[in-house]
């Protein structure tokens, strides 16, 4: 496998979103290995955003079970956003996941290791789907679903979802800190802010029809995180070249991106309430404006 320069994020950086926060600053029990007493543990650490937190502790155990069994990925989505993007970070409600190839294969890999876990709880993986690229979604895409119980007592059910790419070895990916009560020294691979930020300009700037969460999150990584304008452009480049050859396959002309958001572009789904999860004020309007403007002065 190819060695990937790697960046370490701390976990003694200040104050950022709270779930995160309490769960990377919580001490296991010592006295205590019970599954359930940690997850009280969190409930008490953060009692207003205790659902938020328990929901982002199972996402932390099922990461490492998976890394823990030598299956291939990088996190990305909203578990890495809320990394950098402090209050403004949105709720994040699946693990969404970056793979090499044969999500199939991953599928089989990641049910059997997540029944076999050594935390004690029963994790069910149901529900798997696959979707090939096509002319109105450039990604290789796939979908399952994750059931968690404890002794007995459901305790959340949510999606694991993401994108197979060729180019998964051309990214140079991050190492970020999970909560140590979880493992002492826990870390796990994900895309870096860049291919993020590079992903969410594609849909923002895109001819079709994507969620409004895009340019929201958008808008935050620019006023919020330190970018590395390369990185963006070389990612841009990477997923622009992956994105042409299916426009190729399915006789689509190749976008000349010029990145801007069109007055007649779309977008789906609601405004309000991932601008409210954001905590922002500004407008629609608004936002594009400044987008277009970062996009115009930097790309």
């Amino acid at each position: 496998m190819k060695e990937h320069a790697e960046t370490v994020v701390s976990n003694l950086q200040p104050n950022k979103v709270k779930p995160l926060q309490s769960l990377l600053t919580l001490k296991k029990d010592k006295n205590s290995d019970n599954f359930w007493h940690l997850l009280n543990q969190i409930e008490e650490g953060c009692p207003i955003l205790k659902g938020n937190a328990k929901r982002l502790a199972l996402f932390f155990y099922i990461i490492e079970i998976l890394r823990s069994n030598d299956i291939l990925f990088y996190v990305k989505g909203g578990i890495t956003l809320q990394y950098y993007l402090k209050e403004h970070a949105r709720v994040t409600n699946d693990i969404d996941l970056l793979i090499p190839s044969n999500p199939l294969e991953f599928y089989e890999k990641a049910k059997e290791a997540l029944k076999n876990n050594k935390y004690g709880l029963d994790i069910e993986l149901s529900d798997f789907r696959k979707e090939e690229a096509d002319q109105t979604y450039y990604y290789d895409t796939f979908f399952m679903m994750v059931k968690v119980s404890y002794r007995g007592e459901l305790i959340d059910t949510f999606s694991l979802e993401g994108t197979c790419e060729q180019f998964f070895y051309d990214i140079e990916p991050v190492r970020y800190p999970g909560p140590s009560f979880i493992k002492e020294d826990f870390t796990f691979l994900g895309v870096p802010l860049e291919f993020t930020l590079a992903d969410k300009i594609l849909a923002i700037t895109s001819e079709q029809v994507r969620p409004y969460r895009h340019l929201i999150d958008t808008y935050s990584i620019i006023n919020i995180a330190d970018i590395d304008i390369d990185l963006v452009k070389k990612y841009l480049s990477i997923l622009l070249e992956k994105e042409n050859r299916i426009r190729d396959k399915y006789g689509i002309d190749h976008s000349n991106y010029i990145f801007e958001i069109n007055k007649d572009k779309k977008f789906a789904k609601n405004f309000a309430y991932p601008r409210m999860q954001a905590g922002y004020k500004e407008t629609f309007l608004e936002m594009v404006d400044i987008v277009n403007k970062w996009m115009k002065n930097n790309l």
